[in-house]
């Protein structure tokens, strides 16, 4: 009973919890009984009630709570299982109240207002679930006078007529669908991860937290009800948001973004967007500046470990990078995009005249018409680092479609593309445009036309120091050049293909392959080499990478090994300059001049050729000036450096003129 007093009824912290896991239990007015006000009678004053509990009470009025005059708040509050005859879970006598993110649950009014009674005045109930509650009249809400704001709110399983005297609102959902609390039967009023209550709460809440103190509003929007499912954190620099569009929004450019968890859902917004893209609507993540942003972080920013989820559930894209953006996309599982239609586009994500650089992803379940995974236009994008792409379905481009003006090129290089569905180009569909597809391990795609690696339909992108391994369906199960475009290829790795290349692909082209490259088998799924593999150390390319998938230095041991791994291991070094490190003793060698000497830490293993001297030999390392070798460099490993020829030649060869230490 409050007279005219400000109390506050909240939910509390758990004795027993952690300090960085706080275990929540809402406060509970239970049992009561009264003629006005079973569980809680405000008579005047400013009464909060924030995180409890009202439940098995019962009054003539106000089962749960009656409020005669005072202006009092009641958020995130379960209001369930109460008796009365007139608003069994809330009466209100005639007020400017707030009743927001509620929850209103299997109360019982003989007469009218089984949830809400409204006796006159104006207050605003919005955002709450409303499920099988029961009266005769108003068995979700009943208004005799006044004009409540009544909007956002979830009507399902009412027991008589579900609102009268007011309106439903033009924002609520009324359904025969469950709201999805987890087990209110037994107590728990969480909201399960896919609830159709999720994110369709006011979108204007001034409620910023929920029941467990979680923020609110989470992935899309505020949920309705008491419970926010929040799973997604975002963090710039040390502001904490529910939703990465809020975080991306208030961003500055060129902020770094940290997110942890699971952001789930699409937008509903408006505009137009792209042609190619779409806008806002039904899709996750809107980027039209440059931010990076930066995944697999834990729920307090400080280890960084993993990926963090981005799922559009089905309902549409993923992520759209708008014009002129050039931001990073860096640890993210990005999943479960669907778009469907002539423009249906990159599921996963749809970049429109955009720069954006895609590092260390996941890329799954994604299907679309065109780019099941990633769709580029006019895109000078630059997709590396180890991406993966996989179980992604599209008519044209499961993993990628690349399609842009003359002299824009977009950069796909070290990652692996497999087991993706298409009707032609099942890893990569090449619109147009010269792109470069360079050091990508591409495995078991499949397209029921043609071209289930490779398709081009115009102009001349370079496959090179590419794996192209296991496509067994359609005409031609590796490259395929459409009438008119002109494929370059050098030095893939051609196997196990129905038909390696077709169409205006001639033949597999200079320093291909046709060997299984030996995959550790150790790891599923991993596709990664080991220093056994016939396709370590055997192309030295025009325009080399510096790196691998996972960073390990380009060349490492001899040349350089083809697909998106290099099995690294060894490290090498000029004395004085060991800002540079190299992933060869012989490139470390080559570059050094006399007298100088040269670190080695790690395990250098394999041979190659080269003339000495007039003299073909193979040898891990061979010395034409006078150098001094230390294999005590302590650089990654605190050991003494190996050199090992795998039995394949010498280890050293020293030339006639140099003197070696």
């Amino acid at each position: 009973y409050n007279a005219f007093g400000a109390p506050i009824i909240r939910a509390r912290v758990l004795a027993e919890s952690q300090a960085n896991a706080p275990v929540v239990a809402l406060s509970e007015i239970m049992s009561s009984t009264a003629v006005s006000g079973g569980g809680v009678y405000n008579l005047g004053g400013e009464l909060v009630v924030d995180g409890a509990r009202l439940h098995h009470n019962s009054a003539v009025d106000g089962g749960g709570l009656f409020n005669v005059t005072g202006t009092i708040t009641v958020a995130n509050t379960v209001i369930d299982q109460n008796e009365a005859t007139r608003g069994a879970g809330l009466y209100d006598a005639g007020s400017p109240s707030a009743y927001l993110h509620l929850t209103v649950i299997s109360n019982t009014a003989v007469s009218e207002g089984g949830g809400f009674y409204n006796e006159a005045g104006d207050p605003v109930l919005r955002s709450t679930i409303f499920q099988g509650n029961a009266a005769p009249d108003g068995a979700a809400i009943f208004a005799a006078a006044g004009a409540p704001d009544v909007d956002y709110n979830y009507y399902q399983g009412q027991v008589g007529t579900a609102v009268v005297g007011t309106v439903t609102g033009t924002h609520s959902i009324v359904t025969a669908v469950i709201p999805g609390l987890l087990d209110p039967a037994n107590g728990n009023f969480h909201l399960a991860d896919e609830a159709a209550a999720i994110d369709k709460g006011d979108p204007d809440s001034p409620i910023t937290t929920d029941f467990d103190g979680q923020i609110r509003p989470a992935n899309q929007g505020p949920d309705i009800g008491a419970d926010e499912v929040v799973g997604c954190l975002v963090s710039v620099n040390g502001v904490i948001y529910g939703s990465i569009q809020d975080a991306v929004n208030n961003a500055e450019p060129g902020a770094t973004i940290l997110v942890s968890g699971n952001c789930r859902g699409v937008q509903t917004g408006s505009g137009t967007g792209s042609a190619s893209c779409g806008g806002a609507a039904g899709t996750l993540l809107v980027l039209t500046q440059t931010v990076n942003l930066s995944g697999g972080w834990n729920d307090t920013f400080t280890e960084q470990d993993g990926y963090s989820v981005l799922d559009a559930q089905g309902a549409g894209r993923v992520i759209y990078v708008g014009p002129g953006a050039i931001p990073t996309i860096d640890g993210f599982d990005i999943i479960r995009g669907s778009v469907s239609g002539p423009n249906g586009n990159g599921a996963g994500i749809c970049i429109d005249s955009a720069a954006p650089v895609i590092r260390h992803n996941r890329f799954y379940s994604n299907t679309a018409t065109n780019g099941g995974a990633i769709y580029g236009v006019d895109s000078a994008a630059v997709i590396e680092a180890g991406n993966r792409l996989y179980h992604n379905t599209a008519t044209a481009g499961a993993g990628l479609y690349l399609t842009s003006s003359a002299g824009i090129t977009a950069t796909v290089q070290n990652n692996f593309i497999y087991r993706n569905f298409s009707v032609n180009g099942g890893a990569f569909y090449n619109g147009s445009a010269d792109n470069l597809f360079r050091h990508n391990t591409v495995i078991s795609n499949t397209a029921s036309a043609t071209g289930a690696a490779i398709y081009v339909a115009a102009d001349a992108p370079e496959i090179r120091g590419s794996i192209i391994m296991n496509h067994k369906t359609g005409a031609v199960g590796g490259v395929f050049g459409a009438p008119g475009s002109a494929p370059v290829l050098d030095h893939n790795d051609f196997f196990e293909n129905s038909v390696d290349v077709g169409g205006t692909v001639a033949n597999p082209g200079p320093g291909a392959l046709d060997v299984d490259p030996g995959f550790n088998l150790s790891i599923t799924d991993s596709f990664t080499l080991t220093i056994e593999s016939p396709v370590v150390d055997v192309y030295t390319p025009d325009d080399p990478l510096p790196v691998d998938y996972e960073g390990d230095i380009r060349p490492s041991h001899q040349t350089y090994d083809l697909g998106a791994d290099e099995v690294g291991g060894c490290y090498a070094a000029i004395a004085g300059a060991e800002a540079t490190v190299y992933g060869s003793v012989q490139t470390a060698v080559d570059a050094a001049d006399n007298g100088d000497t040269i670190l080695i830490n790690g395990l250098c293993q394999n041979v190659q050729g080269r003339m000495v001297d007039g003299v073909m030999v193979t040898q891990t390392v061979a010395i034409t000036k006078s150098l001094i070798l230390d294999g005590g460099w302590a650089y990654i490993e605190p050991i003494s450096a190996t050199l090992d020829a795998l039995d394949r030649g010498r280890v050293v060869y020293v030339g006639q003129t140099a003197v070696v230490t």
